[in-house]
């Protein structure tokens, strides 16, 4: 059997899959995307694995996907009320509220840094933050903006504009429904192996700072 068959048979065995279990194809799409990247990342940063971060990108990235497949409902809506043109559809629709979970994995990652990459702190910070009597503006900026390295986001705004405009663009106009996100997983092997990297310089940075300030 040659690599061509193969690679097809493979293929047409994950989509059958992806359409029978849409929402586990994706969790397991984002699980080998997320840890590979942050493998990677590190490897290529500091020339070995934290195990322990491994395990908080592991725990966190299921959801990761479950909330692509959300964004892309979005694209759905921008069909449904506004426009049905597939750049429409993604400007106003994924990659709009793609910017908010750039934001929160950015910040996920920073507050992991600042606590060892503990899960329960992750949850208890999240859950103090919830708790506080503060505004909700001032809860945005103290959880998540706060521990967002600004360049590396605003880097990443760029891409959705440019990049992931015209990738999506394709997408909704040639791909079935049930392949959207795993293929926006798939793409964004790469992608997100530049977002975890310049997540893992300026999470540290933040820390750093953070400490210094106590």
């Amino acid at each position: 059997m040659d690599l061509v068959t193969t690679t097809k048979d493979l293929f047409e065995s994950y989509q059958t899959f992806q359409q029978i279990h849409p929402h586990i194809g994706t969790m397991l799409t984002s699980e080998f995307i997320f840890l590979t990247s942050d493998a990677s990342s590190q490897l290529i940063k500091d020339k070995k694995l934290n195990f322990r971060k491994l395990k908080f990108t592991a725990a966190l990235a299921p959801i990761y996907g479950l909330c692509l497949e959300g964004l892309l409902e979005t694209g759905n809506l921008v069909e449904t009320y506004i426009s049905n043109n597939p750049l429409i559809k993604s400007a106003l629709g994924p990659n709009l509220f793609g910017n908010i979970y750039n934001l929160f994995f950015f910040a996920n990652n920073t507050i992991g840094e600042k606590h060892n990459y503990s899960l329960t702190d992750l949850t208890k910070t999240y859950y103090t933050a919830i708790k506080d009597t503060t505004t909700a503006k001032e809860k945005f900026t103290n959880l998540i903006w706060n521990n967002v390295p600004k360049n590396p986001y605003y880097i990443s705004v760029a891409g959705t504009l440019t990049f992931w405009n015209a990738f999506q663009t394709l997408s909704y106009e040639y791909l079935p429904k049930e392949l959207h996100a795993p293929a926006i997983l798939g793409v964004s092997l790469f992608w997100t192996l530049g977002l975890t990297y310049a997540s893992l310089i300026g999470s540290r940075k933040l820390a750093k700072k953070a400490t210094h300030l106590i």
